[in-house]
């Protein structure tokens, strides 16, 4: 029937059998698309209901106010929120020797395991951040290459608070330099700089006689790191970089970093552990002889997490 013989139907009297009908059937289908929309709903929210935060927290430096990762992770990701902390403090503040805080870091894929027992990882986001040496938060990114879903979030240190990365992006990229002094070199130093020039005379001294490349940011500065979309850009620059001296005779790499922890993280979430060289992250100690005293060589290309030292 069409609406307007509808209308005229049952506006000069009652509504007809034909109305009534259309009436039925349109008022079944309201009561089917409510009904289903219920469903979805309810399905939806039993799913958010079952999905977790699990914060990932590196606490090491001693410049923070102690205010856990997992009370700031934003109520979008989930109510429902855990926390794994690795603490790499002593009892006085002061951050663990190298090795002691090495033992405490290699146990986080054993934490995570226990986290998702008879969970299905489908249910759990995790949210990661730190304040650390360069070279644990690098290694913390390397041991969470597998979890499919992680957030990175950065402490604001001029706010005084963990922050999502929302910042807007500037277009800065990386310029790169030395990488035609590698030569038949087997081992090189990779030389980045994102919030701080780094100690170019200490890594002459430290890394003697080894070809040096370099990545720099033109805009030095502690808050270039906030767009994640900025940090997904260096991360594959960073990559790229890596991934180039597959064709050479590198057959190991020093990294020397000066970034935010978020990035570094980010760093080492996008290292391939199979495929690119064997790494060493090294730690800047600002008046120490050499500058850069102990890394950590990290466990990729088959080999194990372990402390290096000059």
């Amino acid at each position: 029937m069409n609406y307007p013989f509808k209308t005229i139907c049952c506006i000069i009297s009652s509504p007809c059998h034909l109305c009534n009908l259309e009436y039925d059937k349109v008022e079944l289908m309201a009561v089917l698309m409510s009904l289903a929309g219920f469903i979805l709903l309810f399905v939806e929210q039993r799913r958010l209901g079952k999905r977790r935060a699990v914060g990932i927290e590196l606490r090491g430096l001693r410049d923070t106010t102690g205010d856990p990762l997992k009370d700031k992770i934003p109520r979008t990701i989930s109510d429902r929120r855990e926390q794994i902390l690795i603490s790499i403090r002593r009892s006085d503040g002061r951050i663990l020797e190298p090795e002691d805080a090495l033992k405490q870091i290699i146990h986080l894929p054993m934490s995570i395991s226990h986290v998702e027992a008879g969970t299905d990882r489908s249910d759990i986001a995790y949210v990661a951040g730190g304040l650390a040496p360069v070279p644990f938060s690098f290694l913390m990114g390397v041991l969470l290459d597998d979890e499919n879903s992680v957030t990175l979030m950065d402490w604001d240190r001029n706010g005084d608070y963990w922050r999502m990365l929302n910042g807007e992006d500037d277009g800065d990229r990386f310029t790169v330099s030395g990488k035609n002094q590698i030569g038949q070199a087997e081992e090189v130093v990779l030389n980045i700089s994102v919030s701080y020039p780094t100690n170019t005379l200490g890594i002459a001294q430290t890394f003697s006689g080894q070809p040096v490349v370099s990545m720099t940011l033109s805009n030095l500065t502690t808050n270039a790191h906030w767009p994640e979309t900025k940090q997904v850009a260096l991360a594959q620059q960073f990559f790229d970089m890596m991934r180039s001296f597959c064709g050479t005779n590198v057959k190991h790499v020093n990294l020397v970093l000066a970034a935010p922890n978020s990035l570094v993280i980010r760093f080492g979430r996008i290292y391939d552990k199979r495929n690119l060289p064997p790494l060493t992250v090294w730690q800047y100690e600002n008046g120490q002889t050499p500058p850069y005293p102990w890394g950590v060589s990290m466990p990729v290309a088959g080999g194990s997490a372990k402390i290096v030292k000059f």
